[in-house]
C-alpha cells in the first residue's frame, strides 16, 4: 500500500495556503506563551478534516461531497479563466515564451521536440508517462473505492469514458495559469510588478521561493473576489482528495492485506471498527510522513516513485489477472513486491545519494557515477517505469513457472464476476439487438449500451482519436518539416481555448446529470438488498457469501 503520493499532495497544498494567503510561519494564541508553527498546525487540521468526514460519512458521504466540490471547482474555473484571457493577451505570452527559448536553446516551453537540455521535463518524460499509463490502468489505489462503488460493470465503464469530458475546464486552466505566470516574470509588459514579487522570493530563498512563485501570482493579478474564489476551490480540493484517499487506503489495509489471511470472517461492528481505526492510522502516519520526510526532486516526479510502490506490481496484476488466464497467485506476490522494492529502494538511494556517492564513486569509478554527484541519475519518473516494466516481467514469467511446475487450473473468472451464464442477478441488461462487430467489441461496446451510452462512446473514441492523430501528424510534421514556432504556440492557444470552450457545455452537463444521478442514488439506496456476508472476501473462487 502506498500513501505517500497523497501526502505529498496535502503537503504542497498546505504550502500553497502558507503562501497564497501569505501566512506567518509561526504565531501565538492568547494567554498561551508560546509560538506555534503554521505549517503542522494546518497540516493537522487538514488531515484531521478528512479522517473525520472518511469515518463518519463514509463512502456516500464522499462521493456527494466530491461531486459538489468538482461542480464548484469547474464554476469556479470558468470564471477565473474569462479573467485570465481578458488580462494574458496571446500575443504577449506567445513573445515571452519566443524570448526565453531564443535566450536558452533546447529549453523550449512549447515545443516538445526542442527540449534536449531539460533535465527532467522533455520529450522522454512523456513518453516514459504515457508508457506508465498503460501498464498501469485502473490501478491507482486512491480511487479504487470509486472504481467499486459503480452500480454495475457497465455503469463503472461508462464512468471512465465520462471522465474524458468531466475535467475539460480542469486541464485548460491548469495549463494556461503556469503559462501566465511566466509571461508575467519574464515580460516586460509586467516587470514592475514583477519587480515587486522577486523581492518577496528572495526573502524566502530555495525551495520555498520556488514553491511560493505561483501562489504569490495569482494574489498579485486576481481580483479581490477571485481571490476568495481562487481560496476556497483550492480548499475544497484539499478536503476532497484527503477524505477520498483516507477512505480508500484505509480500506485497502483491511480489505487486501489483513482479511485474505483470516479464516474467520469478522462481525460487522468488528469489520466497522477496524476499517475506521485503519483511516485513522492513515492519517496519523500521514501527518508524519508528510512532516518529516524531506522532498528531493519536483513532486510530479515524485508522486510518479511514491505511487509506483503500489501500481508498480498492482498494474501487472490487475491486466494479467482479468484480461489473461496466466496469472497465478505466486507471479502475483512477487511482481507486487518487486514493485514496491524497487520504488522503495528509488526513493532510499535519492534520499541518500549526496551522502554516499562520492565513496560510490571512489570505489567503482564509473564515470555515470562521477557526473551525477549531487544526484541519484534517475529521477521519479525513470524509476517508476523501471519498477513498473519488471513487476510485468516478472508476474508473467513466475506465473508461466508456476503453472508449468503445478500444473495449475485455469481460474474461473466468469463465476467471480457473475458474468455469462452466472449471471444470476440479470445484472447485464442486453438492449442492444443486433449484432455486434468484433472490432467494437474489442473497443469495449457491448450489448448494455443504450442509445445515448453510444453517443459518449463514440464522441470519447473521436476525441482520444483526434489527438492521437494530431500528435502523428505533429511528430510528423517536425520530423520532416521543421514546424515553425507559431505553429506550436497556435496549437497550444488552440489546445487550450478549445478545452475551456468545451468545457462550459460538459460543466453544465455534469451539473443537471449529476443532480439527476444524486436523487436516483438514494432511491436506489432505499430499495437494494444488502449481502452482509458478502465482506469482499474471495472464498474458493467465489466472493464471499455465494
Amino acid at each position: 500500500m502506498s500513501n505517500n503520493t497523497s501526502h505529498h499532495k496535502i503537503w504542497d497544498i498546505i504550502k500553497f495556503f502558507i503562501h497564497f494567503c501569505k501566512l506567518p510561519e509561526t504565531f501565538r494564541i492568547a494567554g498561551i506563551n508560546f509560538d506555534f508553527s503554521t505549517y503542522p498546525c494546518l497540516l493537522g487540521f487538514a488531515i484531521g478534516l478528512g479522517v473525520v468526514f472518511a469515518i463518519f460519512g463514509g463512502q456516500i458521504a464522499i462521493m456527494l461531497t466530491d461531486f459538489i466540490q468538482g461542480q464548484f471547482c469547474n464554476i469556479a474555473f470558468l470564471a477565473i479563466m474569462v479573467y485570465m484571457v481578458s488580462i494574458f493577451r496571446w500575443d504577449v505570452i506567445f513573445e515571452a515564451l519566443r524570448d526565453f527559448e531564443s535566450a536558452n536553446p533546447g529549453q523550449s516551453l512549447f515545443n516538445p521536440y526542442n527540449t534536449s537540455r531539460i533535465e527532467d521535463f522533455n520529450i522522454w518524460y512523456f513518453l516514459v508517462g504515457i508508457a506508465i499509463m498503460l501498464m498501469t490502468q485502473g490501478a491507482w489505489q486512491g480511487g479504487s473505492q470509486y472504481n467499486a462503488a459503480a452500480k454495475s460493470a457497465h455503469e463503472a465503464k461508462m464512468s471512465r469514458f465520462l471522465g474524458t469530458w468531466r475535467q475539460l475546464v480542469q486541464v485548460a486552466l491548469m495549463i494556461f495559469i503556469p503559462i501566465c505566470a511566466f509571461t508575467f516574470f519574464h515580460h516586460p509588459d509586467f516587470a514592475a510588478q514583477a519587480a515587486e514579487l522577486n523581492g518577496e522570493l528572495a526573502l524566502l530563498g530555495g525551495q520555498n521561493a520556488v514553491q511560493a512563485r505561483v501562489p504569490l501570482f495569482l494574489t498579485q493579478v486576481l481580483p479581490v473576489g477571485l481571490v476568495g474564489v481562487f481560496a476556497a476551490v483550492m480548499f475544497a480540493a484539499m478536503l476532497s482528495t484527503d477524505d477520498s484517499y483516507l477512505h480508500s487506503w484505509g480500506s485497502i489495509l483491511i480489505q487486501d492485506v489483513i482479511l485474505p489471511f483470516r479464516k474467520k470472517p469478522f462481525t460487522e461492528k468488528q469489520h466497522i471498527l477496524l476499517l475506521r481505526l485503519s483511516i485513522v492510522f492513515v492519517g496519523v502516519f500521514a501527518f508524519f510522513f508528510s512532516y518529516l520526510f524531506k522532498q528531493t526532486e519536483y513532486i510530479f516526479l515524485f508522486f510518479q516513485i511514491t505511487g509506483a510502490i503500489f501500481t508498480g506490481g498492482a498494474g501487472a496484476v490487475i491486466i494479467g489477472g482479468l484480461y489473461t488466464r496466466m496469472g497465478t497467485a505466486a507471479g502475483a506476490w512477487v511482481a507486487m513486491i518487486a514493485g514496491s522494492g524497487l520504488s522503495v529502494g528509488g526513493i532510499l538511494l535519492q534520499q541518500a545519494w549526496p551522502h554516499i556517492s562520492e565513496s560510490f564513486y571512489r570505489m567503482t569509478g564509473w564515470s555515470w557515477v562521477g557526473d551525477n554527484l549531487e544526484r541519484f541519475p534517475l529521477n521519479g519518473q525513470y524509476v517508476a517505469f523501471y519498477a513498473t516494466l519488471i513487476g510485468f516481467l516478472l508476474y508473467f514469467g513466475v506465473s508461466y513457472i508456476d503453472k508449468k511446475i503445478r500444473h495449475l487450473p485455469g481460474f474461473n473468472l466468469e463465476q467471480m464476476l457473475h458474468r455469462g451464464v452466472y449471471d444470476k442477478t440479470h445484472e447485464h441488461v442486453v438492449v442492444q439487438q443486433k449484432p455486434l462487430g468484433r472490432l467494437l467489441r474489442a473497443l469495449g461496446l457491448t450489448d448494455e449500451f443504450t442509445f445515448g451510452d453510444k453517443v459518449i462512446f463514440f464522441a470519447s473514441m473521436a476525441w482520444t482519436l483526434l489527438w492521437f492523430l494530431i500528435f502523428i501528424g505533429g511528430t510528423a510534421a517536425q520530423l520532416f518539416f521543421r514546424l515553425p514556432d507559431i505553429a506550436w504556440l497556435e496549437f497550444w492557444k488552440f489546445y487550450v481555448m478549445f478545452g475551456f470552450v468545451l468545457g462550459i457545455g460538459t460543466t453544465i452537463w455534469f451539473l443537471w446529470g449529476g443532480i439527476a444521478d444524486t436523487f436516483e442514488l438514494f432511491r436506489t439506496l432505499s430499495t437494494m438488498k444488502r449481502d452482509m456476508a458478502d465482506d469482499g472476501r474471495v472464498v474458493d473462487g467465489r466472493n464471499a457469501g455465494e
